[in-house]
């Protein structure tokens, strides 16, 4: 709901302030209801509570696998307020996003981990999930997205 986007934000600044990258975390109220509960929804969020306390949250988003030709989820954030780890509300938080992955028809749910986050690691290995050697994520923002965005030679023409 959009009266939880404060609570969002919270748990975004917590994550962003966990992994050591506070300062990038520069969303707003504002940029989360247009983008989460505006016209064109973005994501999705899923709240956990224990004992009526917010303990957590996922954000995802289907994304689509070509080779596999159906849609995918994919986990942008997990984060579990320190008070509630080791209560099961990560796992749970996963659990529904699978049972969301399976009723919705995708073929993989995925996500990234930061490679010292061996507490995260080691509960991903613990459900199953299989650690996808030989990739590296890259990414286009600022300075190089505007660049590459306003390159004009030899630029593909759109479909």
């Amino acid at each position: 709901m959009a009266a939880d986007v404060p609570l969002i934000l919270e748990f975004i600044r917590a994550l962003a302030e966990y992994e050591k990258l506070g300062p990038e975390a520069i969303a707003t109220e504002a940029d989360l209801r247009a983008t989460l509960f505006g016209e064109r929804r973005y994501a999705e969020v899923v709240l956990a509570d224990c004992d009526g306390q917010p303990a957590g949250f996922a954000l995802f988003f289907h994304n689509y696998s070509t080779f596999l030709g159906k849609p995918g989820i994919f986990l942008e954030d997990l984060f579990v307020n320190p008070a509630f780890r080791k209560h099961g509300v990560g796992g749970a938080l996963l659990r529904h996003l699978a049972q969301l992955t399976v009723e919705r028809h995708c073929g993989r749910l995925e996500w990234s981990a930061l490679n010292w986050n061996q507490l995260a690691i080691d509960f991903y290995l613990r459900l199953g999930a299989t650690p996808m050697s030989g990739w590296h994520n890259y990414r286009l923002t600022g300075e190089s997205l505007g660049r590459v965005a306003a390159a004009q030679p030899g630029a593909p023409q759109s479909v």
